[in-house]
């Protein structure tokens, strides 16, 4: 029977076994600018490529072509959720306080009414002392006399009123005072505003653009065919050649050579909300060891160093499994896991290409 010649991608991954990234790299890139949205040929090339930024850039890619035309529940591994690191509040250091004036104390005012009284007092009791300077003792007489009266303006022996003064501008309203027949007027102080800080502006709202969705990529089928073949070699596989039986009822796995059996071993296949696909495929890509980050797809995963992965349609994949020991039960999210050791057994024994039945 004829063969067809290798794509792309198979003489990619042929460059990549034999140890020539960039021949792979080439032959990648010549890939994508056919079809852009291949997204296996840009999962490849974040594989092959020397610069970490353009490797996440293009694993993101084909993250997105990925998931934007995912038609099969994708093959997600269980593993344990990895830790997020809770987000810290940033500390926020409140301003200082502004100094504001205080008000005049009550107590203050009271002590200086009381200062006035005495003084105003004192100048009624020792009149003479607190004339101006010059004056006679006359003039002592004329402002101590109890006869005078209190309302009168004093004056000197010749009749000259006095010149006013704290104690004369004072001495009605101090006797008044003093009689009881008028109380001393409560001062009224005006209290002093207070700074009033000009209001916050509001910032106006930015709009946000609106992203562009991504068109739907052309999906590259890689499996052979749809029709389940339960017993005997697939009619796609010549005489001789190698190929993998996975039977999901029994959860077994038989390498054949031909209509020989030459390997078989117990497998973890896909749980029932993630079922593994069944049909005739080839297998398109291998690696000895990849890191499965299923955050890229949406999924609570993150597995390092997968030993042995052989891909066969879309993520599906025939690996190793280190995290856990129930093989002959279904245990995964699509793929089949194989015990690391037989799965490392198989991965030297299969090249791509290698048909995969996968049936009930």
């Amino acid at each position: 029977m004829s063969k067809q010649a290798p794509s792309l991608l198979q003489q990619a991954n042929n460059a990549i076994e034999r140890g020539n990234p960039a021949e792979a790299r080439r032959l990648l890139l010549q890939a994508v600018d056919q079809n852009p949205q291949n997204y296996r040929a840009w999962q490849m090339l974040a594989q092959v490529t020397t610069s970490p930024k353009a490797a996440q850039e293009y694993q993101q890619r084909a993250a997105a072509l990925r998931t934007a035309n995912r038609s099969v529940p994708p093959p997600l591994q269980l593993s344990p959720q990895q830790p997020v690191a809770a987000a810290v509040a940033p500390k926020v250091i409140p301003p200082a306080p502004r100094p504001t004036r205080k008000k005049p104390n009550a107590l203050f005012i009271a002590i200086g009414a009381g200062i006035l009284v005495a003084l105003c007092l004192a100048g009624v009791m020792f009149g003479g002392s607190l004339l101006p300077a010059g004056a006679s003792d006359n003039d002592t007489a004329v402002a101590a006399n109890p006869n005078a009266p209190f309302n009168s303006q004093p004056v000197d022996p010749n009749g000259t009123p006095v010149p006013d003064n704290f104690i004369t501008a004072n001495i009605n309203a101090l006797g008044a005072w003093v009689r009881g027949e008028t109380p001393v007027p409560t001062a009224t102080f005006t209290p002093i505003p207070t700074n009033t800080l000009p209001p916050t502006p509001t910032l106006a709202p930015t709009s946000t653009a609106t992203p562009t969705p991504l068109p739907t990529p052309t999906v590259i089928p890689t499996f052979v065919s749809e029709q389940n073949q339960t017993n005997g070699r697939p009619a796609i596989v010549a005489e001789g050649e190698r190929w993998i039986d996975v039977n999901l009822s029994n959860q077994t796995l038989v390498a054949y050579e031909g209509d020989t059996a030459v390997f078989n071993t117990f497998i973890s296949s896909g749980l029932s909300q993630w079922p593994t696909v069944v049909g005739q495929f080839r297998t398109y890509m291998k690696y000895e060891t990849q890191t499965m980050n299923g955050y890229l797809l949406g999924y609570d995963y993150y597995i390092q160093d997968v030993p042995y992965v052989m891909y066969f349609y879309e993520d599906y994949a025939i690996h190793g499994a280190y995290w856990h020991n129930n093989f002959g039960m279904p245990m995964s999210h699509g793929c089949v896991n194989v015990e690391p050791a037989e799965a490392g057994w198989l991965y030297g024994w299969a090249p791509t290409g290698t048909v995969v039945n996968i049936h009930y």
